[in-house]
């Protein structure tokens, strides 16, 4: 039940909060979120933190400070300015920090700016400062958006920046990421967003794997995926053919991406690439429909950058990916 009634104090595992505003809570009783209008210090199993409790400038944003979870422990914390944070991958300067309900770092966000005309994400990005993780194939040193964890410490997924782009080894290669890149819990590389068409060999040939319209909003789910031993679990192209003939009659498929109206103008087309997932005995494919393959009854040909996407891209000057 939301109130709006400020309240003085509140009593949590983490010291007594005062100059409390906007309060909301759970039907219980118990405090879910809020703000705050003078300094408070939390004592945390990582560290003393003082919420965010000022909203002056046109770049911080206006959230609630603090949220919890019912069982008491910290759901999300907006702190007053930088602080650092340490990780088992290292030290970490963090604006936004939200944690598990059994307590633990879920995620940490270096920066928490509000994007706006007067603030805009060039200017965030200017502040962003290059943080060092301890990685198994060595240390990482990059402008991340965000970080999240395993219960464990280890890290799950990193967010770059645009404008970011990290080389990590896979199998006898180096492969350049763009946006995010997801790890398994014993350390392999679960997925990631390939930051240029980089041609794989798959169970049915091999394919550019790309995808034009990745977003980066997180690093947790990606276009290139992999199975725990390596192998490649699924993709996605925007360049490929894939042509499917039937062993039995001959007869002959062809799935391709598409393009399909904008949804920003009507006057402009975007590409809708194919998905591929692979399993033991067959493939689906994602494309105007969705297609079950088995290996035994199909034969597959690729033709690689079969079809071209638009460019739609406005800062072709500084794009270090080799889409034009």
């Amino acid at each position: 039940m939301g109130m709006d009634k400020a309240i003085e104090m509140y009593e949590t595992q983490y010291g007594c909060l005062t100059g409390i505003s906007t309060p909301d809570y759970y039907m219980n009783g118990k405090l879910m979120e809020c703000s705050f209008v003078e300094k408070n210090i939390l004592n945390t199993p990582y560290g003393k933190f003082i919420p965010q409790y000022t909203n002056e400038g046109t770049r911080k944003k206006y959230i609630k400070s603090l949220s919890f979870y019912e069982n008491g422990n910290l759901r999300r914390l907006a702190l007053e300015e930088q602080t650092l944070i340490h990780t088992t991958a290292g030290e970490i300067l963090a604006e936004l920090v939200t944690f598990y309900d059994s307590g633990e770092i879920k995620r940490i966000f270096p920066l928490n700016g509000k994007i706006t005309g007067y603030w805009t994400e060039e200017n965030e990005y200017g502040l962003a400062q290059p943080i060092t993780l301890k990685m198994d194939h060595g240390n990482v040193e990059k402008k991340f958006i965000s970080l999240h964890f395993y219960k464990k410490g280890n890290i799950k997924s990193m967010t770059l920046w645009p404008k970011e782009t990290l080389s990590v080894p896979v199998g006898d290669i180096n492969f350049k990421v763009r946006f995010g890149i997801a790890f398994y819990p014993e350390g392999n590389i679960k997925s990631l967003e390939p930051a240029y068409p980089l041609f794989r060999s798959t169970p049915i040939g091999k394919i550019a794997c790309f995808d034009m319209n990745a977003n980066g909003i997180n690093g947790d789910m990606n276009s290139l995926n992999f199975n725990l031993d390596g192998s490649i679990k699924s993709l996605i192209t925007s360049t490929d053919r894939i042509k499917v003939r039937q062993k039995k009659d001959s007869s002959i498929e062809i799935i391709e991406p598409y393009f399909k109206i904008s949804l920003i103008s009507d006057s402009e087309e975007e590409i809708v690439p194919i998905k591929i997932e692979f399993m033991d005995k067959g493939c689906i494919l994602y494309g105007k429909n969705i297609y079950n393959y088995t290996y035994e009854d199909y034969e597959f040909e690729i033709e690689n950058i079969a079809v071209t996407p638009k460019i739609s891209c406005s800062d072709c000057a500084s794009c270090k990916s080799s889409c034009g």
